[in-house]
């Protein structure tokens, strides 16, 4: 009886359980200073190797997110479009002085 109360409990927080939505905010032309104000601006990166992007972020209120080494075209394109709104947005405000701090090239941004 324990072991059938046990999975029932175990079984029910999967069903009931709230689901958390995994998507980021992609930056876009209308929402990236939204993004930026609530701290959850940042630009896309895919790869093993992360990225620390705490002390860029801090300066300029963009983070930096890996989004891991498997990468859809959907997710691409979003990607791109993410990082070029945000790169939009640096050049306006700091020229070309971010691009130093950032410290590589943003995903999908021309070397």
């Amino acid at each position: 009886m324990f072991i059938l109360f046990c999975l029932v409990f175990l079984y029910s927080g999967n069903i009931f359980g709230q689901k958390k939505n995994t998507t980021p905010p992609y930056a876009t032309e209308s929402n990236y200073t939204d993004l930026i104000r609530n701290k959850t601006a940042a630009f896309i990166q895919f790869g093993i190797a992360g990225i620390d992007g705490r002390n860029f972020q801090k300066k300029y209120g963009i983070g930096v997110r890996n989004m891991g080494c498997l990468v859809s075209s959907d997710i691409s394109k979003k990607a791109r479009e993410n990082n070029t709104v945000l790169i939009k947005y640096l050049n306006k405000k700091y020229g070309n002085t971010w691009e130093k701090d950032l410290g590589f090239k943003p995903y999908g941004t021309n070397p």
